[in-house]
């Protein structure tokens, strides 16, 4: 057999064909009648021991060792009778090993246990530096530190240490420096770094007035603003200065667009403020007193009341309150703030129209979050544009997400082409018609301490005129994937047929290498020189 095989492949070489038979196809020689496999008495050919198969799809070697260990496989697999001495020996072994397992394991959780003791131990002492006016190694060290520049010994010291009742120890600043960068403290606070009350209270106004007269960049009043909020914390100070701080780099954050450094502000803000239901009573207590006490002559609104001692001071509780409702209502769907959001609006609810929400704020914030909630999308520009305050750097946030909803519910309502003057009317891109304005866009003379501009614009505000605002749909609608046709000498037109057909989509915020859109390289990469004394 292997003698024919071989010789046809010679003849094919020879012809010079090798390549171009097809070997899968070409017949097989038959074997010659005295091959092994051929004589009788041998063993069955490779067809009857495989049920049928050709003869040419014969067991290989590899088939046969595979077989074999397989065999081999099965035999380990088997069962062996151990007798008793082994049996025995077998048990000892795994008993010993299980005691070894159980000593490691008791061995390895007191270790994890003491390691979870002094991490929680310093945890605590790290959570709890500031809660009392003193840390674990922090006043005690300063203190320390005083007695043996003295020329006390340290057991003096130490013994002078547990006489002393700690407890009653506050950091009080001696620092005077109006210019103070913030640093992170990763040990107890020097007073000597630390600036008393009336030091951040001048600090605080000079920062004001720079920011009002733009002289300084957004990045260098935060910096300055948490240094001073740095300095409250430790000296615990709860007053007027503290709250004052807060506010305004609360106004900063949010005229700059810094939602989570604002974030911060208005959450420490709410503790510092007194409760808004226990501060409208006392209003409302002192009005009546008020009234009753004047024979009849004057008629005025009450003042609000003066903090008493140990009390914090109102502050811009209206304000905050109002800020607060937005806020919650432009991140509502994230988790547990829809929770926040109802306990926002009642405390809202009960305070509008009342002595403390004099200026509207309150109630103007509430009317916006039902317009925006109910998709009135007229409404919602309408309030936007007579927004006090900063209201409209949060409703900023609220504004693309309604444009959005009403772009969709336009092209899915309408079976015919819609005025792009219509559209834009809807969604706030042209003036009001009645030219309303904000009460404190009217009256405002000056900007609030923390912001660098008299009125904020606002992002999402309407257009100069009705031509400036059609322009710029037309370019909104555009960059969302709407179909706008603009024939010569007519109106452009929306058209809702081809605009529905999944040609929509929200584009991808403009983005720059350093991170920040507003800020501009030259802040970027190098901080302001003021060239202002650190007391003046």
């Amino acid at each position: 057999m292997t003698r024919k095989l071989t010789a046809r492949i010679k003849d094919v070489e020879a012809a010079g064909r090798m390549w171009m038979v097809d070997w899968d196809t070409e017949p097989i020689p038959s074997p010659s009648p005295d091959s092994p496999s051929s004589l009788s008495g041998s063993a069955p050919s490779p067809k009857a021991a495989s049920g049928g198969l050709p003869s040419r799809m014969k067991r290989s070697r590899w088939a046969e060792e595979e077989a074999q260990q397989g065999l081999a496989a099965q035999q380990q697999l088997q069962p062996r009778k151990l007798t008793k001495q082994q049996r025995q020996q077998l048990w000892q072994q795994q008993q010993q090993e299980g005691g070894k397992r159980q000593k490691k394991g008791a061995a390895a959780a007191a270790a994890a246990g003491a390691m979870a003791t002094q991490e929680q131990v310093r945890r605590d002492a790290r959570a709890g530096r500031f809660a009392d006016g003193r840390a674990v190694g922090g006043l005690q060290s300063w203190h320390r530190r005083q007695q043996q520049d003295d020329g006390d010994s340290e057991s003096d010291s130490s013994s002078g240490e547990e006489e002393l009742d700690l407890s009653t120890l506050t950091v009080k600043g001696t620092c005077t420096d109006l210019e103070k960068s913030y640093f992170r403290l990763t040990a107890a606070p020097d007073p000597s770094v630390v600036r008393p009350e009336p030091v951040l209270r001048r600090a605080l106004d000079r920062l004001v007035s720079l920011l009002r007269q733009d002289d300084v960049n957004y990045f260098y009043a935060c910096d300055q603003l948490k240094g001073m909020r740095q300095d409250c914390t430790v000296q615990h100070l709860r007053g007027g200065v503290a709250v004052a701080v807060y506010e305004a780099h609360a106004r900063a954050s949010l005229e700059y667009g810094d939602l989570a450094e604002f974030n911060q502000c208005q959450t420490q803000l709410a503790s510092l403020y007194p409760d808004p239901l226990q501060y409208l009573q006392q209003l409302q207590q002192q009005s009546k007193g008020g009234t009753s006490s004047s024979s009849g002559g004057s008629g005025g609104a009450a003042a609000a009341p003066a903090p008493a001692a140990g009390q914090v001071a109102a502050g811009c509780v209206a304000e905050f309150v109002a800020y607060k409702v937005l806020y919650n209502a432009a991140h509502a769907h994230v988790g547990a703030n829809k929770t926040v959001l109802l306990h926002t609006l009642r405390t809202a609810m009960a305070l509008a129209g009342t002595p403390v929400d004099a200026s509207g704020c309150i109630a103007h914030a509430l009317a916006s979050r039902a317009a925006a909630a109910s998709c009135n999308f007229s409404a919602f520009f309408r309030l936007y544009v007579t927004a006090p305050a900063l209201g409209r750097a949060l409703l900023d946030v609220i504004a693309p997400k309604l444009r959005w909803a009403a772009l969709n519910m336009l092209v899915k309502a309408y079976k015919t082409n819609l005025p792009v003057s219509f559209v834009a009317g809807v969604m706030g891109f042209c003036p009001q018609e009645d030219g309303s304005k904000s009460s404190a866009e009217q009256q405002r003379e000056e900007p609030l301490p923390g912001c660098r501009h008299t009125v904020y614009v606002g992002r999402a505000a309407p257009a100069a005129n009705v031509e400036e605002g059609v322009a710029a749909c037309v370019q909104w609608l555009k960059a969302h994937g709407a179909v706008v046709e603009e024939p010569e000498g007519a109106e452009p037109q929306l058209d809702v047929k081809a605009s529905c057909t999944g040609r929509l989509f929200i584009p991808e915020e403009p983005k720059v290498s350093h991170g920040d859109e507003n800020l501009s390289l030259q802040d970027f990469l190098s901080r302001a020189a003021l060239g202002l004394g650190s007391n003046s």
